[in-house]
């Protein structure tokens, strides 16, 4: 009895501190050196230290959160792997100590009542009781560790501790495209409703079972909506498997599955180019465009300002040459040395003008890639003259694309170097942002344009465009610009 408790009140002195907390590793300071034994149980306290609001003096206690087996003993350290409730209290500093093996707890036998059976052959019945109080306080104190140590094990009873509700199973409705068309934008669109937020979401695909999967991410498209675009090359395979998920937005960050699984995808095959759109794009191949443009480089005064109008017909074709455009212009505009003109120098300023007609050829080298050029032909005040144009384009036509490119114009006009970003995301009103450099109108310094697009597309057949925006040479030489234009499809 002796031998027992004093094996216990060694291991109750074994004891040690968190010295660091790696992911779910909780790194103790006690080891096999200093008498740790290979199967352990250490119960885990956390320590408060607070300072009283009337006394000042700071008050130290500790509370006990979970026993747990060692789940690896080293010389010096060793590793607990507690719960994640748990492991979210604890802190380095945090109090660790060896819980007693139930071997050496000193077993208390129940008092004899009327009727039971006793062993009249067991010592313990023969022996006298214990009178040294250092081992009765011992026992005491051992059988009140075990009763602990069996009531952290035992779950407490569902009455006394209601659980916490379930939360609502978060509801996904998604329809699988009954077939992708090549040339046309694949998107999957996933809807989502539950009270538990999605932290991220992915859509998981490949041309061909066996294969390695790729993802996209599933972006906001709305409330309560999902959407993934397909990459525009994975078109040209066959068939297309995928199936999403979801990371749920709670401590665990578990995986969510939206559609289908990585086991079981859904398959959609590829076919040639949509018949709808492609019905919709022969009926769409006829265009009238007429627009009219007035730029001003130098605060209103006329010294330095150029105005634009064109009217064109363009058609569409089916191949590598997509489309040829012919028309007509008007260019007239004042301008001159940039210093001159701000030192008001008589004669700074002269005027130019072009009357022209042009042509432009649309070649489609790829499903998004375009080139464009385009051939000037016409009068200045000093006789025939002409230019040209050629661009590149990325990207749908009738959609989001950028477009960069340049012009060389007539000797007395000059030229420029533009980019374009037309962007299609807001229904009805696809708008355009360009930034030109120049020296026109009168081929003189260098200027800035920064321009907006604004569109309105209620109807397929006609759409009106406000263009605004800003034209500058100097921190003191600017001027607005003002456009309009309509495009008229058939």
């Amino acid at each position: 009895m002796h031998l027992l408790a004093i094996a216990f009140l060694w291991l109750e002195s074994l004891s040690g501190v968190v010295v660091a907390i790696d992911g779910s590793d909780v790194i103790v300071d006690l080891g096999t050196e200093s008498g740790l034994p290979p199967r352990a149980k250490v119960q885990l306290f956390r320590t408060v230290e607070v300072q009283h609001p009337r006394t000042k003096k700071r008050i130290r206690d500790q509370f006990f959160l979970h026993a747990q087996d060692v789940a690896q003993v080293g010389a010096r350290l060793s590793i607990v792997r507690p719960p994640a409730e748990v492991l979210k209290e604890l802190k380095v500093g945090d109090t660790v100590s060896v819980l007693m093996p139930e071997a050496a707890t000193p077993a208390l036998r129940p008092a004899a009542g009327k009727g039971a059976k006793t062993d009249k052959t067991d010592p313990a019945d023969k022996a006298a009781p214990c009178t040294d109080a250092t081992v009765r306080l011992e026992k005491a104190r051992a059988e009140g560790f075990r009763s602990g140590y069996e009531a952290g094990r035992t779950e407490a009873p569902a009455e006394r501790v209601p659980s916490a509700p379930a939360p609502a199973p978060i509801e996904v409705r998604h329809v699988a495209p009954r077939v992708l068309f090549r040339k046309t934008p694949a998107q999957l669109a996933f809807a989502v409703e539950g009270p538990t937020a999605l932290r991220a979401g992915w859509v998981y695909y490949r041309t061909q079972a066996g294969a390695d999967y790729q993802r996209v991410p599933l972006l906001p498209a709305g409330a309560g909506y999902l959407r993934a675009s397909l990459p525009p090359e994975l078109l040209r395979a066959h068939q297309i498997e995928y199936f999403a998920e979801a990371t749920v937005d709670d401590e665990s960050a578990s995986a969510l599955p939206l559609y289908a699984s990585a086991q079981r995808p859904a398959t959609v095959p590829v076919a040639e180019s949509d018949p709808t759109v492609a019905e919709a794009r022969a009926r769409e191949r006829s265009e009238v465009r007429l627009s009219y443009q007035y730029v001003d480089f130098n605060k209103l005064q006329g010294n330095d300002r150029y105005w634009v109008a064109e009217g064109d017909f363009l058609y569409r074709w089916a191949g590598i040459i997509h489309s040829l455009r012919v028309g007509a212009g008007a260019y007239d505009g004042v301008g001159g040395d940039r210093q001159q003109i701000d030192m008001n120098v008589p004669g700074a300023s002269h005027a130019v003008g072009f009357n022209y007609g042009y042509t432009e050829i649309e070649l489609q080298v790829a499903a998004s890639v375009a080139l464009l050029g385009k051939v000037l032909a016409g009068l200045t005040p000093g006789g025939l003259a002409g230019g040209f144009e050629s661009k590149i384009r990325i990207g749908d036509e009738r959609g989001t694309n950028l477009v960069f490119g340049g012009q060389v114009g007539p000797s007395p006009i000059g030229d420029l170097a533009m980019a374009k970003l037309t962007w299609d995301v807001i229904p009805r009103l696809p708008m355009a942002g360009t930034v030109e450099v120049t020296n026109q109108p009168a081929a003189s310094d260098l200027g800035v344009r920064m321009l907006l697009d604004v569109g309105w597309q209620k109807y397929s057949f006609f759409r009106p465009t406000l263009t605004l925006g800003y034209a500058v040479r100097a921190v003191d030489h600017g001027g607005p610009t003002l456009g309009l234009s309509s495009v008229f499809t058939w």
